[in-house]
């Protein structure tokens, strides 16, 4: 039954999941070799919310034939999991003095047709919606989780 029921899961699911576990793994020897410590007791409400998301989605592996549910379950779990094991990574690694490749994203904005300091002013006139989007990216979490 079990192998059944991890045929079920997509193999994109897969592949994420292995990038989750190496960033993970990234992180781990990051923070031993910068030494920098971290609070595992700050981590318990990410774990249980990744935990709980695991367990529905094998509830719907292994009990219900409701593929697209799964399937959303896990795309919230592996958007999670994938957060929170590349996040700690990132700052771990924003800590090196590392010469910045500020210019290079500058030219691809150009190359695009994307006038930072203009869309910053422009975020600037327009207050509320500033407040309505900076909601939407600070509630995604919780956006993605209500996804029927």
């Amino acid at each position: 039954m079990l192998r059944t029921a991890l045929g079920q899961i997509p193999l994109i699911a897969w592949i994420c999941a292995g990038i989750v576990s190496t960033l993970v793994i990234a992180d781990i020897l990051a923070f031993s070799l910068m030494d920098i410590q971290l609070d595992v007791a700050s981590l318990i409400p990410y774990l249980c919310a990744e935990v709980g998301l695991l367990v529905l989605v094998a509830y719907y592996v292994c009990f219900r034939d409701e593929p697209f549910l799964r399937d959303t379950l896990l795309a919230a779990y592996l958007t999670l999991a994938f957060t929170h094991a590349y996040s700690p990574l990132m700052y771990a690694l924003a800590t090196v003095a590392m010469p910045l490749q500020d210019d290079i994203l500058l030219s691809f904005d150009v190359l695009i047709g994307v006038d930072v300091p203009s869309v910053a002013l422009w975020a600037q006139d327009h207050p509320r919606l500033h407040f309505a989007l900076t909601l939407a990216y600070n509630t995604f979490a919780f956006q993605l989780a209500a996804i029927p």
